[in-house]
């Protein structure tokens, strides 16, 4: 039987995937009804786009997993066929994401900043194209990436039968246990899993950190020059909202590997973490940049107030 703590920390984590599903898809159908109404192709509606349609597809692949779990799907099905398509999109999707924060960061790096160099005006002038490119070339190879995924067998336990499958009542009377699952033994799963890891978390960190570093450095000096210039503080107030989105969508993403790795640790221990400790970091990630998205974002904000509002300056339009 649940203690009251985990009976909290269930239904926290199933409020923020509902949530994060409804939030990032409003950010989605606002971006294309965007795109599609002024007839134009921007990069940071592409983004958004990414990322919001990204951490949709996680929480649908985690509301999945809550699922087969919750109802012990695994006890009747063969989950051999099941779950390694759900870890692959799972992954999948939350590496997009990452990987969309990190093209944002550098769009907005190169986009504000000013160097001298020929090659870096050269960037400037072709960063939408180049981040373009790249972000599709992420998104198709952390697909590519994760294919393996797809190849994962179940470790089955004692009172699996032969066909993989194994039912509540078996006929050995053991109860029903969540099964394992594992790369076949041909594979070199430490390369890959050294991979995957480098892929999903240290280089798209030092992509953010490096760019973010660059974009506060260089506001702070805009700051203190607009400091002598009173016209130019609208400006200036829209490079800090744009710092400020920057920053928080990285601590964000910190916060959220910070405990998966955390997770993963315990799972080598005799006192393991609960799943749904997992479950909750995501959710809570996925809710929380569709939600600085929204906030840093004049046209979604704008579109979320007249939806929120809509209704009751209608009625105030009434005679």
């Amino acid at each position: 039987m649940q203690s009251t703590g985990d009976i909290i920390l269930t239904f926290i984590s199933r409020a923020l995937l509902v949530f994060g599903v409804l939030w990032n898809l409003f950010n989605l159908v606002m971006t294309v009804h965007l795109q599609r109404k002024s007839k134009s192709y921007q990069t940071l509606e592409f983004i958004i786009s990414c990322i919001s349609l990204s951490n949709m597809i996680l929480d649908l692949s985690m509301i999945c997993f809550l699922y087969f779990y919750e109802f012990k799907i695994y006890c009747t099905t063969e989950m051999g066929r099941v779950m390694p398509v759900v870890s692959f999109i799972l992954f999948s999707a939350s590496a997009s994401s990452f990987w969309s924060i990190a093209w944002l960061c550098v769009f907005y790096c190169v986009k504000i900043i000013s160097l001298p160099a020929a090659l870096f005006i050269k960037l400037k002038r072709n960063i939408s194209l180049v981040v373009n490119g790249a972000l599709i070339l992420s998104v198709f190879f952390c697909f590519i990436l994760f294919c393996p995924f797809l190849y994962l067998i179940p470790i089955m336990p004692a009172n699996a039968t032969a066909n993989n499958t194994y039912n509540i009542n078996n006929t050995l009377g053991m109860p029903c246990t969540k099964p394992a699952f594992g790369f076949p033994k041909k594979f070199a799963s430490d390369l890959y899993f050294f991979i995957f890891v480098l892929f999903l978390c240290p280089i798209p960190f030092i992509i953010m950190v490096t760019t973010s570093s660059q974009l506060v450095v260089h506001i702070y000096k805009h700051t203190q020059q607009m400091k002598r210039n009173q016209n130019e503080f609208q400006s200036r107030n829209s490079y800090l909202l744009i710092c400020k989105m920057i920053i928080s969508l990285v601590v964000v993403y910190l916060f959220t590997i910070t405990l998966a790795f955390i997770y993963l640790l315990t799972q080598a221990k005799d006192e393991k973490m609960s799943t749904e400790f997992l479950f909750l970091d995501m959710a809570f990630y996925c809710a929380a940049t569709g939600v600085l998205l929204t906030a840093t974002n004049k046209n979604l904000k704008q579109k979320l107030m007249s939806v929120s509002c809509g209704g009751k300056i209608q009625q105030q339009s009434e005679p």
